[in-house]
């Protein structure tokens, strides 16, 4: 793997970090000892992660970014319409439903931990309904770790092993690694884009985009694109 570079990401210093809503809506684990990873839903998306013991969260939460790169860039926990499924009802598995509310598109995900790893995998398909939109919809996954439960201090880089682009964010003798088909990656601190308008949130995205690889002093954001643009299926596994 790629060593981190020893610099400071843009944003900084970031917002203060913060945790994410306690309105939760479904938690998770395996049935296996091996996988020591718990997790928590709620507004449609992944919220914290816990390892190595259930009193242990790496992450705020972890949610896709939609845009057409032109007039809108959604975030699925506050733009979208949410609906929680259980597939199986002998086992922690979730499907998110997460809805364009002027019904132009759908992020479908399904959401469970490595039976045997400590390895969360989430499968996500992105469906448009709207042929206006065909070819134009972009995902932004966007990560917020808080690693052993802080939210400044973390490290992060991009790295590869083989054919496989990583993003990694370590603090001492916990590492958080995500791994996806993504196109573009990019390390940043946190920024309130939640009080800007869609299309200066759109502006501040494509600055993420841009192809940061630094290391973080203080708060921690990952993001990746795929370039991939509608119905695209991606597998996140975030271990």
């Amino acid at each position: 793997m790629n060593p981190p570079q020893n610099t400071l990401a843009f944003g900084a210093p970031g917002i203060e970090p913060r945790w994410t809503s306690s309105a939760k809506e479904g938690v998770g684990t395996a049935y296996h000892t091996s996988c020591r990873v718990w997790f928590t839903l709620s507004h449609g998306i992944v919220n914290e992660i816990y390892y190595p013991h259930v009193d242990k969260p790496n992450t705020r939460d972890f949610q896709f970014l939609i845009s057409d790169g032109e007039t809108f860039c959604h975030e699925e926990k506050r733009d979208l319409n949410h609906q929680i499924e259980y597939p199986e009802r002998d086992c922690l598995f979730y499907r998110l439903t997460n809805s364009d509310p002027d019904g132009r598109y759908r992020v479908v995900k399904h959401v469970l931990t490595d039976p045997h790893l400590s390895v969360l995998l989430v499968h996500t398909r992105l469906e448009v309904f709207d042929e206006s939109l065909h070819g134009k919809l972009r995902l932004y996954a966007l990560l917020a770790p808080h690693l052993a439960g802080f939210g400044a201090g973390n490290s992060a880089w991009c790295s590869e092993l083989g054919d496989n682009e990583l993003l990694r964010a370590q603090r001492e003798d916990v590492h958080l690694t995500r791994a996806c088909a993504a196109r573009r990656r990019a390390l940043g601190h946190g920024m309130q884009h939640r009080f800007l308008p869609p299309i200066r949130r759109l502006c501040r995205l494509q600055r993420w985009m841009a192809g940061f690889d630094a290391e973080l002093q203080n708060g921690l954001g990952i993001c990746s694109s795929d370039r991939r643009k509608y119905r695209a299926d991606r597998r996140d596994r975030l271990a």
